[in-house]
């Protein structure tokens, strides 16, 4: 921030920063301060404890004590470098002003803005907040920076409220059981405060001193560029000779590390040399049977096609067919959640291929000369050895049947819709209701663990989902047609009327189903699929659905009203945008999972309870965790329908 406002980045170039921009003086010198681990600030608390936990260690070995001196000598530096700022923020600034970075021709690169306004400009050496700290937008360049300080302080000054806030997150709290104040290190002389006093007095007598005030030429400085442009020279020819530009060959890179890595592990592991292949399904029925051993064929035939054939629509369509397929045999072996989630996200997958293949220029007719026998022989070896790891790891869970005593527990406590207290599992062992503190409070093994048990996994991956859909949001940037008509040329101006309607959308390129019995079909199955994606999120947390599902559900039926009205319905939805909606999601599952922190708890902590429904109806069993799971059914539709929507208009 410093350098962008005031344009410079060299410490003695600051004289006067405290005059010319008393804000960003301020939060740096405070900074500082925490920086040194001086009173009153969490890094002091810090700093003690590395100075107790090493000053223990002496008693074990002396070589401790070098680590004690080397921690003196960098607190005292730290020191140093907080007197060395502040004295020259306080430093009355120079007659002429320094150059700006933008006015040196060799730190435009760093900082191509020019800043022609409101600097050093003649009659404005009073005005402290230039236009870049004005105002609500303007302000934001140094209010991240003052909240991340005052954090510093926060813990320092009310170090038991602090520690109590965290100490829901740390799981190693060292010699304490809480964080110590200042007042009790004074009050408490130990070593580690004399080696803190120490460095104080050393670091302040070093920073008033004149030692290193003015620009070092550092030696160093030369070895940089020169190792810069060695290494750039080598990882210049590494390039060419791996990033050939083959997709075939990055595939075949990726498949032989995926090879390698499973069969050093089954040779290390003797549990995967006898694979074991169930006979449980042949003394079910024989309808059960039939459709089993159909979907597995499907599966089969539609995987063996895919390369066989060459139009890139009719892979998509194979690829989908294996897909249902898959869901199919989901619902064969009782996993409702899995079955909806892969038939909605199957859906979802054949509209983007469709809509990015669209994009992309027609496939060379053209094969590939050669390499068939290397393929084949590659390819069986790699199936064979999936096919053999999946056997292999279906005979380990039939051999220790703990493994899937939650599965067991869930079948037989919740299949007659009676409202039971939610089991937990803790290193593969199922813990009964009354041996446990904490839990997602349903009974749907699946959402429970998405929203509670793995919720900081769920976090994490919305928060991928948000990114990617920024990095389609950028890289598909709508450009609006206005820009690409002609003005001047009667001529040019005429042939694009000939060719764009009046919303500049060229004629036979339009992603629009606009058949009438589409349109007045969609006009119904909307809310019915919207009330159905509602019904799947509330029921979630207790039988098959929940946020995900619900997401995958309502994103469909958007995307497809959205491919049968045209882009005209989603102005309709404004503000509420697929950016704003991702947007929410997080910020409601942030909400969700730092709120308990404020009371106590720890991060993600789900609260349940039960909800009157009357006298003859079961109660509804509510948790806290559904907010998070509302976050989660955000950011699905957000990505989602944003994802497929800006396609769309990159087509149109």
């Amino acid at each position: 921030a410093i350098m962008h406002i005031a344009g410079r980045k060299e410490l003695h170039q600051l004289k006067g920063l405290f005059k010319e921009h008393f804000h960003l003086a301020m939060i740096c010198s405070l900074a500082a301060y925490a920086l040194a681990g001086l009173p009153l600030t969490l890094s002091f608390t810090m700093k003690e404890a590395f100075l107790h936990q090493v000053h223990e260690a002496t008693h074990t070995s002396d070589w401790f004590w070098v680590i004690m001196g080397m921690t003196v000598l960098t607190a005292m530096c730290n020191v140093a470098i907080f007197v060395r700022i502040v004295t020259t923020f306080a430093m009355k600034a120079p007659a002429v002003p320094e150059a700006r970075l933008e006015d040196d021709p060799h730190a435009r690169a760093d900082n191509p803005i020019t800043h022609d306004v409101g600097h050093d400009k003649p009659g404005e050496e009073d005005d402290h907040l230039y236009h870049h700290e004005r105002g609500f937008w303007g302000m934001w360049i140094w209010v991240p920076a003052a909240l991340l300080v005052s954090l510093q302080f926060v813990g320092g000054i009310m170090p038991g409220w602090f520690g109590s806030f965290v100490g829901n997150v740390e799981t190693n709290m060292g010699a304490w059981d809480h964080l110590p104040s200042f007042w009790h290190a004074v009050s408490h002389p130990s070593a580690p405060l004399l080696m803190s006093a120490i460095a104080i007095t050393l670091g302040v007598v070093l920073g008033l001193s004149r030692f290193g005030r003015m620009p070092i030429d550092d030696p160093h400085n030369a070895i940089f560029p020169g190792a810069y442009v060695g290494l750039q020279r080598l990882g210049g020819g590494v390039f060419r000779v791996v990033q050939s530009g083959n997709f075939r060959n990055y595939v075949y890179a990726m498949l032989l590390a995926l090879f390698v890595g499973l069969w050093a592990t089954m040779i290390g592991d003797a549990g995967l040399h006898k694979p074991v292949i169930s006979t449980v399904l042949w003394g079910a029925g024989l309808g059960l049977i039939m459709i089993a051993v159909g979907f597995s064929a499907l599966i089969v035939l539609t995987a063996l096609m895919i390369p066989m054939v060459r139009s890139r629509i009719v892979r998509v369509l194979i690829l989908g067919t294996c897909g249902f397929a898959v869901t199919g045999m989901y619902l064969l072996y009782q996993a409702p959640d899995l079955a909806m989630t892969q038939l909605m996200f199957e859906i979802i997958t054949v509209l983007i291929f469709f809509l990015v293949l669209r994009m992309l220029p027609e496939e060379a007719p053209k094969r590939p000369k050669g390499g068939r026998l290397v393929r084949g022989v590659f390819g069986t070896t790699l199936g064979v050895t999936m096919g053999w790891l999946v056997l292999a790891i279906g005979g380990f869970a039939e051999a220790n049947p703990e493994v899937d005593r939650l599965g067991t527990w869930f079948e037989a406590n919740s299949n007659h819709g009676k409202m039971i207290e939610p089991a937990v599992v803790e290193d593969g062992v199922v813990v009964e209701p009354a041996e446990y503190e904490r839990g997602g409070g349903g009974n749907n093994v699946v959402n429970v663990t998405l929203v509670d048990f793995r919720g900081y996994d769920t976090m994490g991956e919305i928060t991928v989902l948000a990114i990617a859909a920024m990095g389609v949001f950028a890289i598909l940037a709508v450009v609006p047609a206005s820009r690409f008509k002609p003005t001047s040329d009667a001529s040019r101006a005429a042939d694009y009327d000939a060719r764009f309607d009046h919303r500049g959308v060229q004629y036979g390129r339009q992603i629009v189903l606009s058949t009438p019995l589409l349109k007045t079909t969609m006009k119904l199955v909307l809310p019915l699929a919207l009330l159905f994606a509602g019904y799947e999120f509330f029921k979630g947390h207790n039988e098959p659905g929940g946020g995900f599902i619900a997401g995958l559900v309502a994103s469909v039926a958007l995307a497809v009203y959205r491919m049968t009205f045209g882009p005209r319905v989603m102005q309709g939805l404004k503000p509420v945008t697929p950016a704003v909606c991702i947007a929410l999601g997080l910020l409601i599952a942030l909400l969700t999972a730092t709120i308990p922190m404020l009371f106590g708890q720890e991060f993600l902590h789900s609260a349940t309870g039960y909800l009157s429904r009357g006298a003859n109806a079961e109660p509804y069993h509510w948790a806290t965790a559904a907010f998070f799971d509302l976050g989660v059914f955000f950011v699905v539709v957000g990505v989602s329908l944003g994802i497929i929507n800006r396609l769309l208009e990159e087509l149109e």
